[in-house]
């Protein structure tokens, strides 16, 4: 994946104009977490001036990967810092270009075993030695030392080369240590009575600094006390001094809103609270901290640092999902980005204070008070939205859509049919090598990856699957293709659960989350559900946060997919999904042999097939949306936009794998089975649910339909009733059940042939009836055994002679 293909959210929050740090962010929190595995502490650092964040610079490196990670989630765009010193066992010689010569000179002599490209020379690692001191250019012009006492910024984390494992860190040559070892001929300033008379140079500058100003302020210094002492030891000590904007943000205790050396600040001086909490909401809008209202409540994307399970979803790292605002993570973004002051009575002067909490409380109960924008979810890849290409990053009010991507990623170049057709060969060429039942499934998975691109922007999808008979097929590889195209990282994996409550707990987080793609994987029974089939077909959904009594109303954006060998579908969600079938026709499919990678490919060919996708949406678009196709119902803006471009770009339709899962539907089967064994036994006289359970007893047929929908339990005449109720004018096997007339106080029941509607070249309606088990029926409603007028065709109207399911008609 590019530098700039996946912005770094880095673990809790992230700028969104922030796009070209993406690589960065990402590789420092990941390395900075990979070398507090191996016992090196880290703290974060300023990029702009490689100080540190925290208040106690490197007294304040940890390995701890719960604090590492919310630092980077803070500051993403923050640099890796690591303590030389004995706490590491580090000793590193920094050559800038001042040193370059001096270095070219030794270099055959300097037997570093781990060598580390910076931004400006090389950093040479050694093991920590005793009696050497930090020093700049003591040795030479350009050569820097760290060790006991400094820190180095880890150039590695950020894209820079490094030469040599942590484990061939070796001593100091013995001339180095020698050379390193003498004397400083730099006199301490006079005037300094300390014990630690030495100049502070480089980074030491501010480390010391910081140390001096935390140790002052716990003693309860005033913020002018501190400023008094530290500015001292800068003026008498530092070589150069640190500018005195950077001295007076260490003594605060404070920082910068964002990297890039902007020392002003605002004021925010504490009135009332109306006026607190409009101020709040002012400073953090300015700040560019992203905070967004979304199902009633604030939100902020971030981005995980470490894989998670949660939920029942196992999420892995890099994975954006959006967490709601907690009121102290807003508190102390606003102790970040303000100066916050209260009135004190005893000096009569304004006082620095901590923002106060009821302000950052009240932003987060009342969301509508800060006029923040309306989130509907997260992308990290440009849409056609309306026809127009979105390629900018940040937020787009009219999608309400948050582009997290980088700013140059390409645009169609063509957007005719024939640059269409060229963008479906591209994304086929991605599948070239899935076994295909059919052109029908070809069709399915080649929508799976223009859906998970296009879904943000439309108002339903229908749900993917992949099925296979045998496992090893390639079921999830083809779902997590079409997850990193439309994310840059791996479907998140939701666990169904063991029945219905648990099922909608979990999509009700997945929702809550944001999440762009779910994958429901290797599912081992019949996938159904009420809650799935709201969320596939409803375009918003009212769940309860976790924690809250209170009921949030989200939008239903996700893609969901679904995999399972010979995965079966039961009931309401047969309609909502397209089933793409893979069959390898062989036993052990999984020791097949490719010349592909397939996610290694669509990580480096991501740009080029998300690009295609656009081509292929805003191709269809520009022309107008060309269809010669019917909606799918509860699909209608799907079905106009991506099905149709898909069929107009020279695919097979992807709903004709509907009908396959239609007649592989348990539930469908089992009507089918009890309206037959009715039909036989009953013919079309209406009975009550007493009849039904007497002839149980005695017809096998029937016992066994029967047993089928009562699932293995006694079928009693409550159940029996719900069962009927619920199926009143269901359809199967060319027969339709239907409510008759009450009988003695109860309803009575009959299953007759089912009329079919055929319609003649001019546009009529002929309905005939069915021949089922050899017996007409013309007891169905008042319409006749036949249409008077199909007595004069040669031909079934409906197909002329070519050969139909209304062939079989009576005529």
């Amino acid at each position: 994946m590019s530098a700039k293909e996946n912005p770094a959210l880095a673990g809790t929050s992230y700028r969104a104009t922030e796009c070209e740090t993406q690589t960065d962010v990402s590789t420092a929190l990941d390395t900075a977490l990979e070398l507090a595995e191996t016992g090196l502490p880290v703290f974060p650092c300023f990029p702009h001036n490689k100080a540190p964040i925290t208040d106690n610079g490197f007294y304040d490196a940890t390995t701890d990967p719960e604090q590492i990670t919310q630092w980077w989630n803070r500051r993403p765009e923050a640099l890796v810092g690591v303590p030389t010193g004995v706490i590491t066992d580090l000793l590193v010689v920094d050559i800038d270009p001042d040193g370059a010569d001096w270095y070219t000179e030794r270099a055959a002599d300097m037997h570093a075993g781990r060598i580390h490209k910076s931004r400006r020379g090389h950093h040479l690692v050694y093991k920590h030695a005793d009696g050497v001191k930090c020093s700049a250019s003591k040795v030479a012009p350009g050569v820097d030392v760290k060790t006991q006492g400094g820190y180095v910024i880890w150039w590695p984390a950020h894209g820079l080369e490094a030469v040599g494992d942590l484990d061939d860190v070796s001593e100091a040559p013995a001339w180095l240590l020698d050379l390193l070892r003498k004397p400083s001929k730099q006199k301490a300033t006079q005037g300094d009575s300390k014990a630690e008379t030495g100049a502070l140079i480089d980074n030491c500058r501010n480390d010391y600094l910081s140390r001096e100003a935390y140790r002052l302020r716990k003693q309860g210094a005033s913020v002018e006390q501190v400023l008094a002492v530290i500015g001292t030891i800068n003026a008498t000590r530092c070589a150069p001094p640190l500018d005195d904007a950077e001295v007076e943000k260490i003594a605060r205790g404070k920082r910068d809103i964002a990297p890039g050396g902007n020392a002003s600040r605002p004021v925010v001086r504490l009135t009332s609270l109306a006026e607190s909490v409009d101020a709040a909401a002012d400073i953090l809008k300015q700040a560019g901290i992203p905070v967004y209202v979304r199902g009633g409540q604030l939100v902020r994307p971030m981005r995980m640092g470490t894989p998670r399970t949660e939920g029942g979803i196992t999420r892995r790292a890099g994975t954006v999902t959006l967490a709601p605002v907690d009121p102290a993570w807003m508190r102390l973004e606003l102790d970040r980005a303000a100066t916050w002051q209260r009135w004190d009575a005893r000096s009569k002067d304004w006082k620095d204070t901590a923002p106060p909490a009821e302000g950052s409380n009240t932003l987060c109960a009342a969301p509508d008070v800060g006029s923040w924008p309306s989130l509907r979810g997260v992308v990290q890849h440009p849409i056609v939205a309306d026809g127009r290409i979105v390629s900018t990053p940040g937020y787009d009010p009219e999608t309400g859509l948050l582009l997290d991507c980088a700013p140059d990623w390409p645009t169609p170049q063509a957007t005719d049919r024939a640059a269409a057709v060229k963008a479906v060969e591209t994304l086929a060429d991605l599948l070239r090598h899935f076994p295909f039942a059919s052109d029908a499934d070809r069709a399915v998975a080649l929508s799976l990856l223009v859906t998970a691109i296009a879904r943000q922007t439309l108002p339903t999808a229908p749900l993917h699957a992949v099925d296979a008979p045998e496992p090893g097929t390639g079921k999830s590889l083809m779902v997590d293709a079409a997850a990193i195209l439309a994310t840059g990282q791996r479907a998140p994996v939701l666990d169904y659960g063991r029945d219905e409550a648990e099922a909608a707990k979990r999509l009700d987080g997945a929702l809550l989350a944001g999440d762009e793609l779910v994958s429901i994987d290797n599912i081992e029974r019949p996938l159904e559900g009420a809650t799935l089939c709201q969320v596939i077909t409803q375009t918003h959904r009212r769940v309860r946060p976790l924690g809250t009594s209170v009921l949030a109303t989200v939008p239903c954006t996700m893609t969901l997919c679904a995999t399972g060998n010979n995965l079966v579908l039961r009931g309401d969600i047969v309609r909502r999904a397209l089933v793409c079938r893979l069959d390898a026709r062989t036993e052990r499919p999984e020791l097949r042999e490719f010349d592909q990678d397939l996610l290694a490919e669509a990580r480096g060919r991501r740009r080029e097939l998300v690009t295609a996708i656009l081509t292929l949406l805003a191709a269809h678009a520009q022309a107008g949306y060309p269809s010669t196709l019917s909606p799918l119902g509860s699909f209608t803006e799907w079905s106009r936009t991506v099905r149709a471009a898909m069929v107009w770009a020279g695919t097979a339709d992807p709903i004709e794998a509907m009908s396959r899962t239609r007649d592989a539907d348990p539930s469908r089967q089992e009507i089918a089975a009890v309206l037959n064994a009715w039909h036989e036994h009953f013919g079309d006289r209406p009975v009550k649910g007493a009849e039904v359970i007497a002839a149980f007893e005695t017809n096998t047929a029937l016992l066994e339909a029967l047993t089928a929908i009562s699932r293995g339990g006694k079928l009693t005449g409550r159940s029996l009733g719900y069962w009927l109720r619920n199926n009143k004018d269901r359809r199967a096997g060319g027969l339709v059940l239907t409510q008759g007339t009450v009988r003695d106080g109860n309803n009575t029941w009959r299953v007759v042939a089912d009329p079919v509607d055929i319609v003649d070249i001019s546009g009529h309606v002929l309905t005939a009836t069915r021949k089922v088990s050899g017996v007409n029926s013309d007891s169905y409603g008042s319409e006749p055994e036949t249409c008077p007028s199909m007595s004069t065709m040669s031909t079934c109207p409906a197909c002329d002679g070519e050969g139909c399911r209304h062939c079989e008609v009576t005529q």
